[in-house]
């Protein structure tokens, strides 16, 4: 990610108010973790077929496939947080 998109994330939600701005950071995390997951249903479907195992068996691999697969939330602030306290 270079430093032309970073700035336009950064300043994204500008146009709206203070108090909206969180709400829409989440709502777009949630829309691509969505999109995330369906784009991991291919794969979920083939994993079904082959494997012959329990549903609870089945929804514990999905759900350790997308925690593997996901990209990591930014963590900047709290390393930052991190290396403040270990200062004092």
């Amino acid at each position: 990610m270079n430093s032309n998109e970073l700035s336009d994330l950064q300043f994204s939600y500008q146009n709206l108010p203070l108090w909206q701005q969180d709400t829409q950071r989440r709502v777009d995390a949630f829309n691509s973790n969505e999109v995330h997951w369906e784009s991991l249903d291919p794969k979920r479907r083939r994993r079904r077929q082959n494997l012959r195992l329990r549903k609870k068996q089945h929804d514990v691999l999905d759900r350790l496939e997308y925690t593997v697969t996901r990209p990591l939330d930014d963590c900047v602030a709290y390393q930052s947080r991190t290396h403040t306290r270990m200062q004092l």
